[in-house]
């Protein structure tokens, strides 16, 4: 026949299953990747980022916007040239939405008017990486629901 637990060795499972469980949970808990980026629609020049262009990017768990005036994404075109297309009004840059774990970008860059010296333009298919030698960031001033940054893993190519 066995002894039933005294209550001070039931109170001792108890309690080590309680302090187990949250490490746990946080260990779950992972940066948002990106499962998917494309096209949407090519409407200006084709084959080049312009206005009217839009491009979807769906990550692996929901994200958000940490500060709307701020917020860009840096990307290489095939061509080599490189930008960081950020949030602001028309000919500069791109507005977007956000449902879910899908970012919708609207280009409004008009490159003969953002840079008539040298434009910008970005060919087909474009990269998601840093041009910029001191810049580490894909995505500035947007990350998972928890805080984490989001984990770019590799090149993500829009073609």
């Amino acid at each position: 026949m066995r002894k039933p637990l005294s209550l001070l060795a039931a109170m001792a499972i108890f309690i080590g299953m309680g302090l187990v469980a949250p490490a746990a949970a946080v260990a779950v808990e992972k940066a948002p990747t990106i499962k998917r980026a494309w096209i949407a629609a090519d409407v200006g020049m084709v084959g080049i980022l312009d206005a009217g262009d839009v491009l979807k990017i769906r990550f692996s768990r929901p994200v958000v916007v940490t500060d709307v005036t701020s917020f860009g994404i840096e990307m290489t075109g095939s061509n080599g040239s490189f930008m960081r297309l950020e949030n602001e009004v028309s000919p500069y840059g791109m507005n977007y939405t956000l449902r879910g774990t899908t970012l919708t970008i609207r280009v409004n860059l008009i490159p003969e008017e953002y840079s008539p010296e040298d434009p910008p333009m970005l060919t087909y298919p474009i990269t998601l990486a840093s041009g910029w030698e001191w810049s580490e960031k894909v995505f500035y001033n947007i990350e998972g629901k928890n805080g984490l940054a989001i984990n770019v893993v590799g090149d993500v190519l829009i073609d």
